[in-house]
């Protein structure tokens, strides 16, 4: 179950102890923060306040990946309505040139099929160790492109 699921599920099941404090909080015109502070106080346990900070850490974490994804879909938005290349605003941000994916040319046919090839780079397609795997005295340099 995601996290995002599984939170709905919990907020769904606490809902009347959800709206229990939060009745209780506005009842004593109080901050929800000042009413955690207080629970928190209350706690004799190490174990159960570093349970109380691993649950706060994790919910920071979830709110922190919920807004830089909202971020990022705005920014896109944004900078596809000035026109602008988003790698430009990600290499102003940090300073890097953004890695421009150029072609490569194909060095290596198949000689069974025309259109499987390879340039040399990445890991081998079958096409290849197959025809290496044929025959001892099939050599790479035998499928070499001659442009």
């Amino acid at each position: 179950m995601s996290n995002t699921i599984a939170l709905e599920s919990a907020k769904e099941e606490h809902k009347p102890l959800i709206g229990s404090v939060n009745e209780l909080i506005n009842t004593h015109n109080i901050t929800p923060v000042r009413f955690l502070e207080v629970l928190v106080s209350n706690l004799s346990s190490a174990t159960d306040i570093v349970e109380v900070q691993n649950l706060l850490e994790k919910r920071i974490n979830e709110i922190r990946t919920e807004e830089l994804s909202r971020y990022i879909q705005e920014g896109k938005k944004m900078a596809q309505a000035l026109g602008i290349d988003p790698a430009l605003i990600a290499e102003g941000l940090t300073g890097k040139q953004a890695k421009s994916v150029k072609p490569v040319k194909a060095k290596y046919r198949s000689k069974d099929n025309p259109e499987a090839t390879w340039s040399g780079r990445g890991k081998r397609p079958v096409f290849i160790t197959n025809y290496l795997a044929e025959n001892p005295n099939n050599l790479l340099e035998d499928l070499l492109i001659n442009d």
